[in-house]
């Protein structure tokens, strides 16, 4: 698409083009949550479940784990989400995650009057505004699953990460049995993807069940956002 307004804005290593007709995705809440690690009485990895996103207009969910392997999941009902599920591998250790919503509707983070800003050519509607915590991607992969892979990061101090895919199953050896699916976290410049046990059971049956998706990653840059929520 050729736009007749709009700034391209230059670095080291890559371009940013801010045009005139595609509205740039805002973060619209953040929050933290501390994660208890460890086991559930019903043999489950500790989880937490959101009924209701805190904001109506949110399309996408970034995870930046610290410390803890991270699951997290939605349950979406005629294109709306409706709940978030937030859970940690079986015996995982205590950590925080901090959960970025990111959506198209405006949102000034930095409250402030004056900035940058692009409108659309036909419309007049502003499209960017420097004093919105954007969606800055910086990075992304997609690559065939294995149970555990690292993945080297930008030398960046404040990452998240929009997660998809993995393994899931269900491993039993005739004595015990484990619903298996792909957890992440980050250990310095490294994204940890694993593989791992999520619920626990007694059994006598023998057999695996594994399903593999591609795994597919946006990482994204929130050193703004955090100094502005």
């Amino acid at each position: 698409m050729k736009s007749k307004y709009g700034i391209i804005i230059r670095g080291e290593n890559r371009q940013v083009q801010i045009d005139s007709h595609n509205q740039v995705m805002c973060c619209l809440d953040k929050r933290t949550i501390r994660m208890a690690g460890g086991i559930t009485s019903n043999n489950e990895g500790y989880s937490q479940e959101f009924k209701i996103p805190p904001h109506p207009n949110t399309k996408l969910l970034a995870i930046s784990p610290k410390h803890a392997f991270i699951r997290i999941t939605s349950r979406i009902i005629n294109n709306e989400m409706k709940a978030v599920y937030i859970s940690q591998p079986c015996y995982d250790s205590p950590g925080v995650v901090d959960i970025y919503e990111f959506g198209e509707q405006p949102n000034n983070i930095f409250n402030e009057k004056y900035g940058l800003v692009v409108k659309n050519s036909k419309t007049k509607k502003t499209v960017y505004n420097s004093n919105w915590g954007i969606l800055k991607i910086v990075n992304y992969f997609i690559v065939s699953q294995k149970e555990n892979m690292d993945y080297p990061l930008p030398n960046i101090k404040d990452l998240a990460f929009v997660f998809g895919g993995g393994m899931a199953g269900i491993c039993e050896d005739g004595f015990e049995g484990a619903l298996m699916e792909t957890f992440i976290r980050r250990e310095g410049n490294v994204l940890q993807i694993r593989y791992k046990e999520s619920i626990k059971w007694a059994t006598n049956v023998v057999g695996e069940e594994i399903s593999r998706f591609p795994a597919t990653c946006l990482v994204v840059d929130v050193g703004n956002i955090n100094r502005g929520l």
